[in-house]
């Protein structure tokens, strides 16, 4: 997390700097009972890091905030952008679930300037989810 709380600081403080837009996607999965324990939950987890992984571009940031939750910092990348960029995921992540439906996932957009005016803002947000993993 600690990580992420720096890259965090270091892309938003580029972005008012620049005034370019500055993304966070915020991924939460939550493990069908079939699946939540052992080395069934340990594949489901990284299938979803693969898709997540496969949809980035070169200048983002994929992070495993705790155990269910990832994180994916996006510079330079407005909130209507973002959207579209989660619904990617959101299919990814339906289609690598399987028809066994090992995982849903709830996924969260946030951006500056549109919704926060500072990273600590972004990071308060992911810490909640964190701590209710």
């Amino acid at each position: 997390f600690s990580h992420f709380q720096d890259r965090l600081t270091m892309d938003f403080r580029r972005s008012t700097q620049t005034g370019d837009p500055l993304s966070l996607i915020l991924v939460h999965l939550n493990l069908s009972t079939l699946f939540a324990e052992g080395w069934q939950a340990q594949v489901a987890l990284g299938d979803a890091a693969n898709v997540l992984n496969r949809n980035l571009r070169t200048e983002d940031s994929l992070y495993r905030l705790s155990t269910r939750v990832f994180g994916i910092v996006l510079p330079g990348m407005t909130d209507a952008v973002a959207k579209q960029a989660a619904d990617r995921l959101s299919e990814g992540l339906a289609g690598a679930s399987g028809a066994s439906n090992r995982f849903t996932a709830e996924i969260e957009v946030m951006n500056y300037p549109e919704q926060v005016t500072t990273a600590s803002e972004m990071e308060r947000y992911a810490s909640t989810l964190v701590t209710r993993d």
